[in-house]
This record gives C-alpha cells, structure tokens and sequence, in this order.
C-alpha cells in the first residue's frame, strides 16, 4: 500500500478509530472486531480506516503504543529525562501504574486470550508495551554513561534486566 500523504491524515480522526477500537476489541475480542465496525463506531469512512492502518493488526498495535503514551511510557522526554534516581523511581512507577490498571489487564487478557488464534499478538504486545520502553531506557543509560554518571557497561542489558525485575519481582 502507498504511504498516505500525512498532510492528509487528521490526527483527530486517527485518534477516534483508535478509541473506537480500543472499545470493541475489548468488548469483541480481536477476531470478532471488522475493521467496517470500527470505522462504524468511530463515524470515519472504511477508506479512513485504511489511510491510517494498513490492516487489524496494526490497528491493535496502535492501541496499545496509546496506553503506553496515555501512561508517558516509552516518553524520553518525559519519564526517561533527570537524576538516575528520579528516572528509576518514575519511570518504574508509571510502568506499574500502567500494567496495573484495569485498562491496561483488560488489554493483556485480550491480547492472551486472542494469541492462541492470532499468535502474533503476543508479539504485538511485548513489541509496543516493552521493546519500546527498554530502548529508550537504554539510550537514557547510554546518555548517563556518556557523562560518567553512570558505570560503564551494556545500556540495553541494563534496560532488560530492570524491565525484567519489574514484571517479574
């Protein structure tokens, strides 16, 4: 499919498929969710739809990438900007805020319940919720490394093992 002119794409008809998918994924699941019934949902046009995300998948994958942002995870200038400490205790808290809310439970079940029909959502889900957030927290390590404020060493290693003792204490 040709990349859209994002001229033309308005954000704020991107944001009402996402919130109208947001909706019916979790009410339907991923499989039972059309894309005609977002687009119904979210009164946009199915071209509208389709000018944003080339298919279901990627539509889901924007869904998840705005809990993170609604929760600033994965944001370096947000969470990942500061003292070392005030970047771990942040950024730690708004992660567990986030995994902890209801929305966001709502989201993993359906992501697990639907992976055994679509195995990648499973994919989809560690990709937008943790990939992204383990980058950035590498580059913020890598950034404090590069002013001797922080021990040399793998910035990435670093990212994962922490992201690891928080999902898994």
């Amino acid at each position: 499919m040709a990349e859209p002119d994002p001229k033309r794409l308005r954000p704020a008809k991107r944001e009402a498929i996402v919130s109208a998918a947001t909706q019916l994924f979790l009410q339907r699941g991923f499989v039972d969710t059309g894309m005609e019934s977002v687009a119904e949902l979210a009164a946009v046009g199915i071209k509208t739809v389709y000018r944003h995300f080339d298919n279901k998948e990627q539509l889901f994958e924007a869904v998840l990438r705005e809990a993170c942002r609604a929760e600033r995870i994965g944001d370096p200038q947000g969470v990942f900007s500061g003292s070392i400490d005030q970047v771990l205790l942040e950024a730690s808290q708004a992660y567990l805020k986030m995994v902890l809310s209801a929305h966001e439970i709502a989201l993993w079940r359906l992501a697990i319940a639907e992976s055994a029909r679509v195995p990648k959502l499973a994919e989809l889900v560690s990709k937008s919720l943790l990939d992204d957030r383990e980058r950035y927290l590498a580059r913020y390590f890598r950034e404090c490394q590069s002013r001797g404020e922080l021990v040399a060493g793998d910035a990435s290693r670093m990212a994962r093992e922490l992201s690891a003792n928080l999902r898994f204490p």
